[in-house]
């Protein structure tokens, strides 16, 4: 197999893990987010800190946050008159359900894991 050919392969298995949607129809993208709003605090996150710590951009991160706020896992706290000002915070139910969304994210991590080395013993 080819150097590029094993790229291809290592590359397909984790997009194939990416595009699986975790619990509750939430992908691993919007984990990370979520991930990120909770570790930030109760106090809620500004979308300019929450954009930074996730590596998107801002407005990369309004269109991320849509199916979040839908599924009522987020909401922007009202706290100032400023728009760019406002936070992200967890809802309650967000807060209830992470937990799942987390340890399902840590099993398909572990799955990665293996199936990266058994990849790797195959295209060696």
């Amino acid at each position: 197999m080819e150097t590029f050919e094993k790229y291809l392969a290592v590359r397909s298995l984790i997009q194939q893990t990416e595009d699986r949607a975790l619990v509750y129809g939430v992908t691993i993208s919007e984990y990370l987010t979520l991930k990120a709003i909770r570790d930030f605090g109760g106090d809620g996150i500004s979308r300019v800190d929450l954009a930074r710590k996730v590596g998107i951009s801002v407005l990369e991160l309004t269109k991320a946050l849509q199916p979040l706020e839908k599924l009522c896992f987020v909401e922007t706290l009202e706290a100032t008159a400023n728009p760019r000002e406002r936070k992200i915070a967890l809802t309650a139910g967000g807060q209830g359900i992470f937990g799942d969304i987390e340890h399902e994210f840590l099993r398909r991590m572990n799955l990665l894991t293996f199936e990266i080395g058994q990849l790797a013993k195959a295209i060696a």
